[in-house]
C-alpha cells in the first residue's frame, strides 16, 4: 500500500466539515480544515478525490505516485451560486505539493 500525507489548509467553504477522502471510490479517510493526517491508498488505487455530501472535488491521478506523496486541499470563496451549492463542482482544489518520504 502506498502511503500519503495530506493537508487540508484554512478556507472559507466548508470551514467547519470534514471532507471525506476516496480513493476509486473507496473511503480512506476524513479531514478536517487545518489539519494534516496520513492515509493509505488501496493496492492499485488510480484517483484519488474529496467529496461533502454531494459535491466532488477534482479527481486527481494516483496511478504513479510514490510513497510519501504530500498533497494539499485548498479551499476558497466564491461569488458563484452554483459552486457554492456544488452543483457545478466545489470551490475546493486538491494537489500534489510534494513526493517525500515522511
Amino acid at each position: 500500500m502506498t502511503r500519503i500525507q495530506i493537508t487540508r489548509k484554512r478556507g472559507m467553504y466548508a470551514a467547519g466539515r470534514a471532507i471525506r477522502l476516496y480513493a476509486d471510490g473507496t473511503l480512506i479517510g476524513k479531514i478536517r480544515q487545518n489539519h494534516t493526517a496520513e492515509f493509505e491508498l488501496p493496492e492499485g488505487a488510480t484517483t484519488l478525490y474529496g467529496q461533502v455530501d454531494w459535491g466532488k472535488t477534482n479527481t486527481l491521478d494516483v496511478s504513479a505516485i510514490s510513497d510519501g506523496a504530500h498533497f494539499t486541499v485548498t479551499a476558497w470563496f466564491s461569488f458563484n451560486p452554483f459552486k457554492l451549492l456544488a452543483i457545478t463542482g466545489m470551490p475546493i482544489k486538491i494537489e500534489m505539493t510534494a513526493s517525500s518520504v515522511f
